[in-house]
């Protein structure tokens, strides 16, 4: 009888419930990602590619299809991106969000042991490079950091490329110059700097940044800032 008592109330303002009910319902119900942030949870899922599965490569792709195609819908109205690297918004710090480079991938799931741990912040720095209308044309230089942390402070990776643009600013064509180990204070210069490729930007908007490179390798990186003019220790 007490169980009556408490469900007979109920039928009486069932009405007020259903309404009650599509009101919550409206106020909960998750509004659809747009595919920008579809990628960016994926790369935080996988933690940027480190543990991605087959699945979650091929969702990338397919993501990364339908940012070019909307890009290339609305070429006419994103003109200040259309040609990313002649843009000064493509000047910057760049996080990595997702990769499938398979050595940069390693380095963040296991390091170099015994040497190293997992690499833990990995970003670019890209820095001039712009053809002015009223000089030459001079290489932009690209430092690609990989931070490894330790006890007595951070380890960095920097790889250090010449850059040019060229396919109408779509195409990062470098020359390696420099790899280096920064510890706290001290900066060793590593006998290994050769070698030259390119990468094509597939994506960009002045805060996603979409790279394909000469193996296949897909980067996807967020905007973080402007380059600093100072020492990696500053």
């Amino acid at each position: 009888m007490a169980l009556l008592f408490v469900i007979s109330p109920l039928h009486r303002i069932s009405g007020w419930e259903q309404k009650a009910r599509s009101r919550c319902a409206s106020q909960t119900t998750r509004v659809a990602m747009g595919p920008r942030q579809r990628l960016l949870e994926l790369g935080q899922k996988t933690g940027r590619g480190v543990a991605a599965t087959l699945e979650d490569k091929a969702n990338a792709e397919e993501v990364v299809a339908e940012l070019i195609a909307d890009k290339n819908a609305n070429k006419g109205t994103v003109e200040e991106t259309a040609r990313p690297l002649d843009s000064d918004l493509f000047r910057g710090k760049w996080d990595l969000r997702y990769s499938t480079e398979d050595t940069l991938v390693g380095l963040m799931r296991s390091g170099l042991p015994p040497l190293l741990s997992k690499a833990e912040a990995v970003y670019q720095t890209l820095e001039g490079g712009i053809v002015e209308a009223t000089s030459n044309p001079s290489p932009g230089l690209i430092q690609n950091v990989i931070e490894f942390p330790r006890p007595k402070g951070t380890l960095r990776l920097v790889v250090k490329v010449d850059f040019q643009a060229e396919n109408g600013g779509t195409r990062c064509r470098f020359v390696f110059n420099a790899t280096e180990l920064q510890f706290p204070g001290k900066t060793i210069r590593l006998p290994f700097a050769f070698g030259r490729g390119f990468f094509d930007v597939l994506y960009f908007d002045g805060q996603m940044r979409i790279d394909r490179d000469q193996n296949g390798w897909l980067n996807v990186y967020s905007y973080a800032g402007p380059s600093v003019q100072c020492s990696a220790y500053d």
